[in-house]
């Protein structure tokens, strides 16, 4: 009998202090956050759905192993449109070391395959083009729709391929 009395203060006890202001506050902080989120997710899939966003990237590597490097210049960036790319990027040119530090700086009209697929993380989005050579690059995005953070792998047919990671941002 003593420890039926015991179980239910503990069970009373639980059930007390499953309904302090603490434990509201926690859950409305909880709520609030996802409701952020969702609007976050959905901002996101807006500017990719739109064709109209620029990435700016931070940070560059050569595939698969290279060294990450720092972009401090913020004025790179690859602005998507409608109907034409601006890239203006670092890019490591060659197969193996040492590779060719050039800057990618065109403007393409022509995006061939351009293909937004929706994922369980957010989004890919891919085109192909050759930047005025015979060599044909692959910009691949991928978007991480919670995060923000972006992934963009460009490869090549004759060199290998430069990862950047950074972030989308709309263009009104």
């Amino acid at each position: 009998m003593r420890y039926l009395f015991l179980a239910l203060a503990v069970l009373c006890g639980s059930v007390a202090v499953a309904q302090t202001p603490e434990s509201i506050r926690r859950a409305d902080r909880e709520q609030e956050r996802e409701v952020k989120t969702a609007a976050f997710v959905k901002t996101m899939d807006s500017v990719v759905l739109s064709h109209n966003f620029v990435f700016r990237p931070e940070t560059y590597m050569v595939q698969p192993a290279g060294m990450s490097r720092v972009i401090n210049n913020g004025d790179f960036n690859i602005t998507v449109r409608n109907n034409y790319a601006d890239i203006y990027v670092p890019y490591l040119q060659g197969i193996t070391p040492p590779y060719s530090l050039v800057i990618l700086n065109y403007t393409i009209t022509v995006l061939d395959n351009y293909i937004a697929r929706q994922t369980d993380d957010g989004w890919v989005v891919s085109f192909n083009t050759n930047l005025y050579s015979s060599n044909t690059y692959t910009f691949t995005f991928t978007v991480y729709s919670k995060t923000g953070e972006v992934n963009l792998d460009i490869s090549s047919d004759f060199y290998s391929t430069v990862s950047y990671q950074g972030g989308l941002q709309p263009v009104y």
